[in-house]
């Protein structure tokens, strides 16, 4: 997948999973549309994990997974959301019908930790649709944890690094 043409500024990276993060890439983020640019590239998501997609690995004490939506999958990621928290147990953050940090689309945000991770993982993956959900562990390093500590379940979306004063 390729993110479209940049039309204002934030910098972004793209996953190639045999050497990392590849480059910093520009995506387009418009405050003025109702529906993320990020969910409108995906033309035709993926169920499968796409082989440049590094897939989540526990090796953090503590996570974050981000399912991201837009106004039409927001009913889809609030039903998901809700039930990974009665089922899984995990943190269920607020449903974001705007960009918030590095995230360019819609999200929600799950927390979980260690002894969570494994049935949370098989779980979002066996019920997440065509939703696209980041992973990442909590480092303490901001910029790591959403570059080389990152990885998706669904197809990967640039993020807006700049965030992070890179």
């Amino acid at each position: 997948l390729k993110p479209k043409p940049p039309q204002s500024g934030g910098e972004c990276t793209q996953r190639d999973s045999m050497n990392g993060y590849r480059g910093r890439l520009k995506v387009t983020i418009n405050p003025e549309t109702s529906s993320p640019p990020c969910l409108q590239q995906l033309k035709h998501p993926i169920k499968a994990p796409s082989p440049m997609t590094k897939q989540p690995t526990n090796t953090y004490d503590r996570y974050h997974a981000h399912v991201y939506f837009d106004a039409t999958s927001l009913q889809q990621a609030s039903s998901l959301c809700g039930r990974a928290g009665e089922a899984l147990g995990v943190k269920v953050g607020h449903l974001h019908q705007k960009r918030v940090g590095p995230h360019p689309c819609w999200s929600c945000q799950l927390a979980f930790d260690k002894t969570q991770f494994d049935s949370v993982i098989r779980w979002l993956d066996d019920n997440r649709e065509d939703l696209s959900i980041f992973v990442h562990g909590l480092s303490g390093d901001d910029l790591h944890d959403h570059t080389d500590g990152a990885s998706w379940l669904g197809a990967a979306v640039p993020l807006n690094l700049s965030v992070f004063g890179g």
